[in-house]
Order: C-alpha cells, then structure tokens, then sequence
C-alpha cells in the first residue's frame, strides 16, 4: 500500500464478491489493540465492513456518503455485491475540480463573446445600444422564419399521414424548439448558439475580423466544437476526454489573446498611473458637472451632457441593496473590505464628479492596496465583473466595471452612482428635491441605505 501510495485496498473472492476492505486506519487500529508487529498482522486482523453504493446510484447520495461519514473511499457493487470500483475523496475532489474549471472556462467564453459583441455594437455600457437590439431582433426573426418553415412541415407530414394532431398539439410542440420570445431580449439572455449566430453577422464579423485575425470557418468550427461540448457539459452526459479539454482550454486562452480594443477613437479612456483623471482637459469622456446640473437619478442611471447613458443592471442593484442588510455578510467579508478600503478610498476621494470613464491596470491597483491581487483577476474577467465581495466595495462607491483587457492588464471602470454628501446642506437639499422627498426623509434614508444616489432611490421605490 505504501509503495503504490494505497490508502486503502478492497478484499474481494474469486468470484469478485466483495468481502471488506483495509485501510492504513484499520491497520493502525489493529496494531494498537492486538499489540502485535506488523511483520505478524494478517489481512483478516484489519479488515473491516466497507461503506458500499450500488452502480445506478445518484452521485449526490455519494457526496453524502462521504459529508457524513469518516470514510475515504466508498466501494461501488451491484446486487449481489459483485466489485464494481471504489470511489476516493481524492477522485470526488477531482472530479468537482475538474466540472468547475469548465464552468469557469465556458463561463469566460461567453464572458469574451459577448464583450466581443458589445464592442462590434458600440454597447459596452448598459443599456444596450439600439444598433445592438436590432440584431438581437433580427436574430428572433430567424428563428421565427425556421418555426414557421417547421409547422410547414409537420402540418404536410400530418396530412400525408393522416395523423391525429391537433393544431395545438403542434404549436405545444414547437415551443419546445422554438419558444416565443418578445423583442426585448437583452444580450444576457440569449444561448451560446446564438452568441455565434450574431458574431457570423455579415456586418459583426466586419469589425471583429481585425481583432480575430483568423478565418470565419475556422471561429465557426472552434465554437460548434466548443458548443457540443458545452452542451454535453451541461447535461452531464460523459466525461471529457483529454481532446475535449485541450478544446475548451484552447479557446479560453484564444479569447485571452484575442481581446476588443478597448478604444475606438471616440471613447479614449484615461490611464491612471501616467494622467490624473479628474484634471485631463483633452480627455472625450472627461464630462464637467456641477451639483445644479446633476440628474435626477432614475434608479440606476445618470446622463452625461452627451446623452451617453450609463447603467447597473437591477438585479445587481437588488443585491447591493439587499445585501446592506445583511450583518452575517459584512461579518464574513470584514477581511475583504479592509484589503480593498484603500482603493474604495481612492474612486471616493481622488475621482471628482466631473469624472464618468476611469481606466487603470492592475499593477496601479495594487499599488494601491499595498498587496497582490489574487491569481484570478489577472486571469478571469469573472473576477471583476461578477457580483462578489470584492466587486461590491466598488460598487458602493459608485463604480462599476466597464470593460476588462488580461492582454493589457487593463480595468475600465465607469461612475453608475454619485455618492451625496449629506454633510452638504447644498447637496441635501438639491437631492431632496430631485428625488421628490424631504431633506429630512433623504437624510434618514441615507443612515439606512448608505449615500449612494442609485442606491437610495432604489430603496424609495423599493421599501422593505
């Protein structure tokens, strides 16, 4: 055992009946209590009744086998106890490692396509722009134009057969491959297959063919290999082969390498660590405001003098907001809040109002903090663009993650909320107004909610 590095071996007869098992705990406990040398211990001393599973059991009664019990292995029979296999913590581990590397490295294709999109639709901040939902629509019609082509088809093989299928039979079965959608699709919701439909656009894959700088069959072979495998994932129908994870992986790292420019003349954003934000003259998205000409703030938004509209999808506006409420939460990300606080210190104090784009690398940000940043945002977008604890200290004060380049080591950020200074009796009273409240309700609901303006009129509109 010690030389194969065993930590246990099933016993089994000739007729691979399943007996027991021994294990380095069993043997250890045998030695104790025998008091004997190990040169004189015998199979039969330190063999003890195995913990078994039957081949069609679930996996989740497996896990539970292994959560509430001391055991290390769990053997796999069949009825009439014939050895299937065993099954390890090491095997469980790495097999919940391996289906959460690929969550993590599809996630991080889709991630990458849809930034792709967004920057092929000039609508990397929400809301989508309307060149962007056009597509998105025109992508809606297709399917509708294959609906119609499918009930065609069905309703002749009904004639031809003479079938018994009503029309809503058919209309119930063709939800199934073709269910009806409205025309507000936002980008978020669409699947990986239309992910690839919309990059194959005439006019999509005329922007991004500079930045792939790869042939369209290629890309298209790439995704449907990555699609297949995706949806196999998804249903748990295999394991991966050694081909399928080098596929997966390949695209993952492609995309790394083949990022959207985070420019395109027009939005020249402003590098912290070579020019102050707030004082550039030349800067497009460097917009002067005063607390006159502030916006009423519609929840999630605020315009700039350009009409350039930016936005916090609500759901993570709920969780910010929900999660103001939750003691426990803070209480566990207490570590978290501390290591971030500098940087938070810096969006409040050293960015002015007048300031709406802020890019940085992440070098400048752990300067900053005074301390690396984890592995995973100089390798995973999801780092910075899911809602986790470290996102959340931004985006209470007020900033939101506006793109991500891993080849540059590039962070955009954008202002989605301005922060009321409630020691500001000017301002108090300007955001009273606005929102249509009392100087005094503002003051009571910023105490409650914390000073972000999204944030409190969220709250007015969503009381608890």
């Amino acid at each position: 055992m010690v030389e194969n590095h065993f930590s246990q071996l099933p016993i089994v007869d000739s007729d691979n009946i399943l007996l027991g098992i021994v294990t380095t705990e069993s043997i250890t406990h045998a030695l104790i209590n025998f008091n004997v040398a190990p040169t004189e211990l015998t199979v039969n001393d330190a063999v003890v009744k195995p913990r078994t599973i039957e081949v069609d059991e679930d996996l989740m009664e497996l896990l539970d086998d292994f959560l509430n019990s001391a055991s290390e292995a769990v053997l796999i029979v069949d009825k009439s106890k014939k050895l299937f296999g065993l099954i390890t913590h090491h095997d469980i581990t790495r097999y919940l490692q391996e289906r959460a590397e690929y969550n993590i490295l599809l996630g991080e294709i889709e991630k990458s396509m849809k930034d792709h999109i967004r920057f092929a639709y000039n609508s990397d901040i929400e809301p989508q722009s309307a060149e962007l939902q056009q597509a998105i629509d025109n992508l809606n019609n297709n399917a509708g134009g294959l609906r119609i082509r499918a009930k065609t088809l069905i309703n002749q093989l009904v004639t031809d057969k003479t079938l018994e299928l009503t029309n809503d039979d058919v209309e119930k079965r063709l939800d199934v491959s073709f269910p009806a959608r409205g025309k507000s699709i936002h980008l978020d919701k669409l699947t990986l297959s239309e992910f690839i439909q919309l990059i194959q656009n005439k006019d999509t894959w005329k922007i991004l063919s500079p930045v792939f700088r790869t042939s369209k069959d290629g890309w298209i072979k790439m995704m449907n290999d990555v699609r297949e495998i995706r949806n196999d994932f998804s249903h748990f129908r295999n394991n991966f082969s050694s081909e399928e994870r080098y596929k997966v992986r390949f695209c993952a790292d492609w995309y790394k390498s083949h990022q959207p420019l985070q420019n395109k003349g027009k939005d020249e954003a402003i590098n912290a660590d070579t020019q102050s934000v707030a004082d550039s003259e030349n800067a497009d998205l460097n917009i002067n405001r005063n607390i006159n000409n502030l916006p009423t703030d519609n929840e999630t938004s605020f315009e700039d003098q350009g009409s350039i509209e930016y936005k916090l999808p609500k759901e993570i506006l709920a969780k910010i907001w929900t999660n103001s409420f939750s003691r426990i939460e803070k209480e566990v990300e207490i570590s978290i809040e501390n290591k971030y606080q500098p940087f938070v210190n810096f969006l409040l104090n050293e960015l002015k109002d007048s300031t709406a784009i802020f890019e940085t690398d992440i070098d400048f940000i752990e300067e900053i903090i005074r301390q690396p940043l984890p592995k995973a945002a100089r390798e995973h977008t999801g780092w910075w663009t899911d809602y986790s604890a470290q996102s959340r200290q931004w985006l209470l004060a007020g900033w939101a993650v506006r793109s991500v380049s891993l080849t540059r080591q590039k962070i955009s950020f954008y202002r989605w909320s301005y922060i009321i200074n409630k020691g500001d009796t000017e301002q108090v009273n300007v955001w009273a107004q606005k929102l249509g409240i009392t100087e005094e309700r503002l003051l009571a609901t910023i105490n409650q909610v914390g000073a972000q303006s999204s944030l409190v009129s969220y709250y007015l509109n969503n009381p608890l």
